[in-house]
Order: structure tokens, then sequence, then C-alpha cells
């Protein structure tokens, strides 16, 4: 599967800050070939 990511979420699954972070870092953690994550280069260039 791949998901695309939006800014938004992108955030919560990074920042433990947000309540939504324990429900989304399982995105990141969870990364395989099969289960792979798309973003465009707006979102990569505001997270280098």
């Amino acid at each position: 599967m791949v998901a695309g990511l939006d800014t938004n979420i992108l955030c919560y699954a990074l920042d433990p800050a947000y309540p939504e972070h324990s429900k989304l870092k399982g995105l990141l953690l969870e990364l395989s070939p099969d289960n792979r994550l798309a973003l465009n280069p707006t979102i990569i260039h505001a997270y280098s």
C-alpha cells in the first residue's frame, strides 16, 4: 500500500505534542517495501 500524506498529518505523526501522535506514529514506524508513504516535493522541502 502507498499512502499519500498531507503536511498536517505528517506534523501529527512526527510531533508528540499533538494528541493525534499516538494514533499516527505507526504510519512511520511500520514502513516497509509493502507499506510506503508518498510525499510531494513541497512537504519534503518544508521539513528539510
